[in-house]
């Protein structure tokens, strides 16, 4: 699952535009599928919409446009797809890395 954040006045900003709502409009459109999309998840899935092991991806889309975004989005789907044809000990960020030379040093706690 991949989640798009943004900045709620930019939220507000572009359903305004979008839908052709007033601010207020937009604002309460927007907690309101919020709200049910929390509900939906926690009733279906028994999950909460900010557990990060959820998503593969999150995107800020206040620092994106739509067609930037949905190509970030198409290029993970695909190498997801890909991955899923793979037994899980060719997957994860180590596969087809080597080993360490030495054991891995530790860093003190601050």
């Amino acid at each position: 699952m991949d989640k798009i954040i943004a900045p709620l006045e930019q939220r507000v900003a572009y359903v305004m535009q979008r839908e052709g709502l007033d601010h207020h409009a937009a604002e309460a459109r927007i907690h309101h599928k919020d709200h049910e999309r929390a509900r939906y998840l926690e009733r279906e899935y028994h999950h909460k919409l900010g557990e990060a092991q959820l998503y593969d991806l999150v995107l800020n889309t206040s620092l994106l446009d739509l067609e930037n975004a949905v190509d970030i989005l198409c290029f993970i789907l695909q190498r997801k797809a890909t991955g899923m044809a793979k037994t899980t000990g060719e997957l994860g960020p180590a596969t087809g890395l080597s080993r360490y030379p030495a054991a891995p040093v530790h860093f003190p706690s601050l």
